[in-house]
């Protein structure tokens, strides 16, 4: 087959489908492939920054133009100079959702982290926990956020959550509204592809440092003290932490509620960090 000038060479795009959805990239080929559109293109996958990531190979349906969000061919049609390039026939467009596309490289940073010794002799009832238990209806006037982990409150913290595609427990670093899986940071998390952890932390057991995600307190750090049972479910008792100080190191606030623990998701911490949140708590 005769292959003319090769089309769309340099043009950034997003990738709108597959594991890869949502984002950035560069085409650096295009090739005949009986495929569902009938092109192949070679996609660089932009890092963030100068640095980008191995290229791979995605079906034409699976990009679109990064300023008109349009298949390339609408925006920039093959021409007769493009000899031997032609979509397949019959191809229709699939339609697809504009995906959430990261902005920014996180810069490396330090979130102070540490875990909760379990007090054997604490009096619930001497707790000060506002008669009632919070919940998450109190929330306070904000811009609408289309996702609860893009609450500018959570910037700067690696959670663990759950992806949705492929079914797994990841850590993910927040970073000015982008999303970064820790194990693979060269590569955007789409926020549609986050949900809660695959388990909750236990408001029996739990001893790590963990941040409230829903609600006025949305992005409070906090460590377990021990838990309750309210309407028949354990609820933890927890106690504000945080790390304004000149030293930067980890003290208690006055702040103490009760909550679901499907409010709350674990923070990363080392192990540094660990011991140094435990001795705060050893006085309680």
């Amino acid at each position: 087959m005769n292959i003319g000038r090769t089309p769309w060479i340099g043009q950034h795009v997003y990738v709108v489908k597959g594991s890869e959805k949502g984002y950035r990239g560069i085409v650096r080929d295009v090739r005949p492939f009986p495929n569902y559109s009938g092109l192949q293109l070679r996609v660089e996958l932009q890092k963030f920054g100068i640095q980008v990531c191995p290229s791979i190979n995605l079906d034409y349906d699976h990009v679109r133009h990064v300023d008109h969000f349009q298949p390339l061919d609408d925006i920039d049609p093959l021409r007769h100079y493009h000899e031997g390039y032609s979509l397949r026939p019959g191809y229709c467009c699939m339609p697809c959702e504009v995906p959430y596309s990261p902005e920014c490289w996180p810069a490396p940073i330090n979130v102070p982290r540490s875990t909760t010794p379990i007090p054997s002799d604490v009096n619930v009832d001497s707790l000060n926990t506002a008669a009632a238990p919070w919940t998450p209806d109190q929330y306070d006037s904000q811009p609408e956020i289309t996702h609860w982990i893009l609450n500018p409150r959570l910037n700067g913290l690696t959670l663990e959550v759950s992806l949705l595609e492929p079914k797994a427990k990841a850590w993910v670093h927040v970073s000015d509204g982008a999303i970064f899986n820790t194990h693979r940071p060269c590569l955007g998390v789409v926020p549609a592809n986050i949900c809660g952890p695959l388990q909750w932390p236990s408001a029996h057991t739990e001893q790590g440092l963990m941040v409230i995600i829903v609600g006025e307190h949305t992005g409070l750090l906090v460590r377990r003290v021990y838990y309750c049972v309210v309407g028949g479910e354990s609820h933890f008792i927890v106690h504000g932490v945080d790390f304004t100080g000149s030293d930067w190191q980890e003290r208690m606030t006055n702040t103490q509620l009760v909550l679901h623990p499907s409010w709350l998701i674990r923070v990363m911490e080392s192990k540094a960090d660990k011991e140094r949140g435990k001795k705060v708590f050893e006085a309680i």
